[in-house]
């Protein structure tokens, strides 16, 4: 502290005490004679606090969603064994006035793998191993009731099960949800858009997805949710030279290679959900067609769970079980954490937990078997994941 400002150590200071000591007294004489009586609150004053951050004063919002993975497969069909490791970091931030309906946002998302994008089994991966790429950029406009229109590269709009979609997906387009508050039905919603898979050229695979949602009763307590969707593919073909034809039949014509199938998939998810104390219990059941195959046209998901939100440690512990027949759905677009992505069967069992607000960790393991081998492909991932805002 500078001599200018008085210390008490300074000769500015000690001939600053006396004065400060008849000060202190002086003010002590009317609170020895107000002492009985009951003082009024003064709500006029206006505490020191501490305000918003640089970022907030712009109406900015930072989000990060950071994840290591480790992933082992044994036993591929005519395939040797690999362990593998992956980093992937998911960064941006949002433009959003409290006050405003609009909202922007960007980000990237960059991943370090320990294996390589040239690798033979790269192809059954939704994500490029060594990559930094656009992960979202777009504009969304919102209502009061939850509504909004979203336009540019996105999640998904609608919720789908990794039967059908991938949530690490990134869809461009234009996509929209609703509550439909003013038809008066509680807890009914509609959603959909029409996107490519994820590259912002016209020539990227197309398709079209809508919804019609309902849920009933209490998160809290006991529910359950029914949802039907559509999911329509276009310009299939263009997916056959990115090498994601996964598993569905591929025919060889004068024009080049062609899906033996339209995709014009119908999913029926129905969901419930009761408490047992602390633990909720979950039960899901999502069946799949596609419209446009007349045979191997089907697939299901069930999935059994307890804990989650609300139990210890957010806890969870599950089961799944996936069928699916080889043109029952596009295999480009469903979840890569199992490894075959349709022409399959299988089961996997899952452990999550939470420790503390932001940090989680899941290891989930698989036995999967194609339609055309005899023996299991077996897989373990094993993922820490730290997420901030968003």
């Amino acid at each position: 502290m500078s001599p200018g400002r008085g210390t008490l150590g300074s000769p500015v200071g000690w001939a600053c005490a006396p004065a400060l000591a008849i000060c202190v007294a002086w003010s002590c004489v009317p609170a020895l004679l107000i002492a009985q009586t009951p003082a009024t609150p003064d709500t006029t004053v206006t505490y020191f606090t501490r305000g918003p951050g640089f970022l907030a004063r712009l109406d900015l919002s930072p989000w990060a969603d950071l994840r290591v993975r480790h992933d082992a497969v044994r036993d591929r069909p005519n395939a040797p064994d690999f362990d593998r490791q992956r980093v992937t970091l998911r960064a941006g931030v949002a433009w959003e006035r409290p006050s405003q309906p609009v909202r922007f946002e960007a980000g990237l998302r960059a991943s370090l793998g320990g294996d390589h994008n040239r690798e033979t089994w790269s192809v059954f991966d939704n994500e490029t191993a060594d990559t930094v790429q656009v992960d979202r950029l777009g504009i969304r406009v919102s209502s009061m009731a939850g509504d909004f229109v979203a336009l540019g590269k996105m999640r998904l709009p609608v919720p789908l099960t990794e039967l059908l979609w991938d949530d690490d997906l990134r869809p461009v387009g234009i996509g929209f949800t609703s509550r439909l508050g003013w038809s008066g039905l509680e807890g009914l919603s509609v959603g959909g858009g029409a996107f490519t898979r994820g590259r912002f050229e016209s020539d990227d695979v197309r398709l079209v997805v809508a919804q019609l949602g309902l849920e009933r009763g209490n998160p809290a307590t006991a529910g359950g949710e029914l949802r039907a969707s559509y999911l329509g593919v276009a310009n299939r073909d263009s997916l056959i030279g990115q090498g994601l034809a996964r598993q569905n039949r591929v025919v060889v014509t004068a024009a080049g290679p062609r899906f033996a199938q339209e995709f014009h998939v119908i999913d029926l998810q129905l969901a419930g959900h009761v408490h047992a104390g602390s633990w909720p219990v979950t039960a899901r059941v999502d069946g799949a067609m596609n419209a446009s195959a007349g045979s191997d046209d089907r697939a299901l998901r069930t999935r059994l769970a307890t804990g989650g939100a609300g139990a210890p440690w957010g806890i969870e512990a599950g089961w799944i079980y996936q069928r699916i027949e080889r043109e029952a759905l596009a295999g480009a677009f469903n979840s890569d954490d199992w490894w075959f992505h349709s022409r399959s069967r299988g089961h996997s069992i899952f452990l999550h937990a939470g420790l503390g607000r932001a940090v989680s960790v899941r290891i989930a393991g698989f036995i999967e078997r194609r339609d055309d081998v005899q023996a299991d492909t077996r897989r373990l991932n094993a993922e820490l994941r730290w997420r901030w805002g968003d």
